[in-house]
């Protein structure tokens, strides 16, 4: 008999939802390298650093928690508030030049 528990019966979506967003925070903090380009490097077959797999199993991992019906309606959002807190966490350490960090939007981005 196997005490495993089934992840998605102990949190919420709204949970995986935080974990997601504290994983993309600390992946854009940590590997200095665009999310988008991450996950198109993983699914092209190229190679990726160890800490960069490791990311993109576990942004997979919990993106499969969330219904992908829900994710379209949230990701928008979601988005926002994740540039606006790097923006932020940027400026309160002082980051050298904010426009230059992978996840900074350009102007001509918005």
């Amino acid at each position: 008999e196997s005490d495993a528990v089934d992840a998605s019966s102990l949190i919420c979506e709204e949970g995986w939802m935080q974990l997601l967003f504290d994983v993309r925070f600390l992946g854009a903090v940590l590997l200095h390298k665009p999310h988008e380009m991450l996950l198109a490097q993983a699914d092209s077959g190229s190679p990726l650093e160890p800490e960069e797999q490791s990311y993109v199993q576990l942004y997979r991992a919990i993106e499969e928690y969330i219904d992908p019906i829900n994710w379209n309606v949230y990701q928008g959002p979601f988005n926002a508030t994740l540039f606006s807190f790097l923006h932020s966490v940027a400026i309160l350490f002082s980051s050298h030049s904010i426009e230059h960090q992978p996840w900074a939007k350009k102007d001509k981005d918005k």
